[in-house]
């Protein structure tokens, strides 16, 4: 089974951390149509257009011109970017860096967006016609991050633990269900399943968009698993929404082959049901039993 992460690019860092490159960022955020949250953020030549709301997510990705306090760029067919920046008010200073990153200072300074953002969402889910935004630009030195999984982020982890995790994909990987069930005995309330979907898409050069959707159950129907010898022989999922129906994990022993069929679907931004589960995705389970000091390997296995 292969995961794999997507990471900005960054300078070279010690173990368990990351580095970021000085850069200036120019971010608005607004409100947009159907109850869904709109932020735009561009850095050098790329224009990220995220919406946000009803447990779901999708990125608009886009080549541009971000710099010198301004922004252009085309969101594809469904909309366009073209604002400059005019201050307002003093700077400030932002002391303590975001995400658990160290580093200098960040400059931020605030004002108004003029010009034209205009998007509207396939099949019109979320639409934003603005002309004047308040937002920031922000100037942030290098930074010392660090990632998942390194040993500040197990404190408050169970001692001991059963994890499992199932993922099935199709289309190669453009399109993927994730799940994660865990079992902690020591730490009952940190027990339950999360599920996640996801679609990549890049209709043209230079454009692509990505969507995911999420839910969390505490309920343990919502992830039954059938173990046996250690394997994970069968798994069934009945995620909550924006999730609807089932799918089933079976893996074929004889044959060293798994099958991933139900009725499960995800209600995608821009997209609405999309079928999860078939014979074109392929599907896999593995469990993890865990202790004091595990967490680490864990967190390698997705790197």
């Amino acid at each position: 089974m292969a995961f794999a992460c997507l990471v900005p690019a960054t300078a070279v860092a010690k173990r368990g951390y990351f580095a970021t490159d000085p850069s200036s960022n120019m971010q608005v955020q607004l409100r947009g149509s159907g109850g869904y949250g709109i932020s735009l953020s561009a850095d050098g030549g790329y224009v990220s257009l995220v919406v946000q709301g009803h447990h779901a997510t999708a990125d608009y990705f886009a080549r541009g011109a971000a710099g010198k306090g301004r922004i252009k760029a085309r969101v594809g067919n469904l909309g366009r970017v073209a604002l400059r920046f005019h201050p307002r008010g003093k700077a400030h200073l932002r002391k303590e860096a975001e995400g658990g990153c160290r580093g200098g200072d960040s400059l931020i300074q605030p004002g108004v967006f003029v010009g034209k953002l205009d998007f509207e969402g396939e099949q019109g889910y979320t639409r934003i016609h603005a002309d004047r935004i308040k937002g920031t630009v922000t100037h942030t030195k290098r930074q010392v991050c660090k990632t998942s999984g390194s040993e500040e982020d197990e404190e408050g982890f169970p001692s001991s633990f059963k994890l499992t995790i199932l993922r099935a994909a199709a289309d190669e990987n453009s399109t993927s269900f994730d799940a994660s069930r865990i079992e902690s005995k020591s730490k009952p309330g940190l027990s339950g399943s999360a599920f996640s979907a996801a679609i990549v898409e890049s209709p043209r050069p230079g454009f692509s968009v990505f969507r995911s959707i999420q839910s969390s159950a505490k309920d343990p129907t919502a992830f039954s698993v059938v173990m046996s010898h250690g394997h994970v022989d069968e798994a069934t999922v009945t995620p909550p929404a924006p999730f609807s129906g089932s799918a089933t994990y079976r893996r074929a022993v004889a044959k060293k082959s798994e099958t991933w069929a139900g009725t499960l679907a995800g209600d995608f931004p821009g997209l609405g049901m999309v079928s999860l589960a078939g014979p074109k995705f392929c599907a896999e389970s593995v469990l993890f039993k865990g202790c004091d000091g595990s967490l680490d390997w864990v967190a390698s296995f997705f790197g």
